[in-house]
C-alpha cells in the first residue's frame, strides 16, 4: 500500500500572501518539479506531512501525490525542518519518471 498526500494548487508566491493563507489553513507550501515540466506549486496539510515525514518511507520512497484528481509520483527531494519546533515548513518533491516507479520500490 503506498502512501498518498493530497496537494492543493497555490497562485500565492513569496512569503507574504502564502504565510498568511498557511497559518489561517494548517498548510505548508510545497512544490513539485522535475520530468522536464513546469514546476506546480502546491500546498500540503501540515498535521498530514508532519505525520508522514515521521517514518522513513517518507523520506526514502516513492510517493503518490493527489493534485486535482491527479496522481503524480514523487520522491521527497528536500524537508525543510523547523528548528524549534520540529514541524515541517516546506517540502520539495522531484517527479519520477514511469519508467523508473517501475524499478523502484513504493512507500508502505
Amino acid at each position: 500500500m503506498s502512501q498518498t498526500i493530497i496537494a492543493t494548487s497555490r497562485e500565492e508566491v513569496g512569503k507574504g500572501d502564502t504565510r498568511k493563507i498557511c497559518k489561517a489553513n494548517g498548510l505548508i507550501p510545497a512544490v513539485i518539479y522535475g520530468e522536464k515540466q513546469p514546476n506546480i506549486n502546491v500546498y500540503v496539510q501540515l498535521k498530514e506531512i508532519n505525520h508522514a515525514a515521521a517514518t522513513a518511507a517518507f523520506h526514502k520512497n516513492i510517493l503518490d501525490l493527489e493534485l486535482a484528481g491527479n496522481v503524480i509520483q514523487v520522491t521527497v527531494q528536500e524537508c525543510q525542518i523547523h528548528p524549534n519546533t520540529a514541524s515541517v515548513r516546506h517540502v520539495d518533491f522531484k517527479r519520477v519518471a514511469k519508467q523508473d516507479a517501475a524499478k523502484a520500490k513504493k512507500a508502505e
